[in-house]
């Protein structure tokens, strides 16, 4: 799967760009050259940016490196690694700016890609609310995010609400199944659409109704937790059809009456 492609396109550049004081062993950064062009994931970036972050981060225990070869480099793609959800909440609380600032944006930011991956995920909903308030709007230096969770046998709610976000395309990346055979589903949402992306739903996300939205995409949960996707198209024709027999069923109806009545004719005769 080309997700988990990703390390394998990359060689290593010694530079840390972020340091994270006396727990480097545990957290680090480095700076990963594209080497392979030909996976359609990031392929047009150069660089990449990689933090491993597994603990939780005081303020004082962070900075740039003191010669910041980053600031030498038109850096567009910043992936952050997670250990679980309350070191990767607690980042984005308190250290946002650090990302904000890495960011190359001398020519806009509609080309910068921020990857989010936590390990062990516990989020149980992605929704509007929850993106606002971790990404926060005044930190964005980047166009797209890619929000990868890893929730194993874990289920998650994916609220319609998301299509209400402008400012950010967003890619849900769920890695479900095991170690040995991990599967991964892919939902893009872009342009008030929700689209999966992915050949497979295998992780089987449950689809949140919102109430205040008309969600381009239908999602039916089935008694076996199955997800069926209904295109406009084939709504289309579903709304033909219960027309059609609606008609007939009239008809039907109205047959019935006019041959009643020429019985009941004939009968007084």
């Amino acid at each position: 799967m080309k997700f988990f492609l990703f390390l394998l396109c990359f060689s290593y550049i010694h530079c840390d760009c972020l340091e994270f004081i006396n727990n480097q062993s545990i957290n680090e950064c480095f700076i990963q050259e594209v080497t392979n062009y030909d996976l359609d994931i990031l392929h047009y970036y150069s660089e990449c940016l990689q933090c491993t972050i597994q603990t939780l981060i005081e303020y004082e225990n962070i900075k740039f490196e003191e010669n910041n070869q980053c600031l030498t480099i038109e850096l567009q793609c910043i992936q952050l690694i997670f250990h679980n959800k309350e070191i990767f909440e607690d980042f984005f609380q308190y250290h946002q700016q650090f990302i904000y600032d890495l960011f190359n944006k001398d020519n806009g930011t509609d080309q910068n890609t921020l990857h989010i991956i936590i390990k062990e995920n516990t989020i149980e909903e992605i929704n509007l609310e929850y993106i606002e308030h971790i990404f926060q709007l005044n930190y964005q230096a980047y166009r797209a995010l890619f929000f990868e969770l890893h929730i194993q046998n874990q289920y998650i709610n994916i609220n319609r609400n998301l299509i209400n976000i402008t400012r950010l395309s967003i890619k849900i990346i769920l890695i479900c199944g095991d170690d040995i055979k991990p599967m991964q589903t892919i939902y893009m949402i872009h342009n008030h659409n929700i689209t999966l992306e992915s050949q497979q739903d295998l992780c089987l996300p449950i689809f949140i109704p919102s109430i205040n939205t008309i969600s381009p995409i239908i999602i039916i949960e089935t008694s076996s937790n199955e997800l069926l996707s209904i295109s406009d198209k084939k709504s289309k024709h579903i709304i033909l059809i219960i027309i059609l027999l609606t008609g007939c069923f009239r008809y039907s109806r109205y047959s019935r009456t006019i041959i009643s009545y020429i019985l009941k004719t004939t009968d007084y005769k």
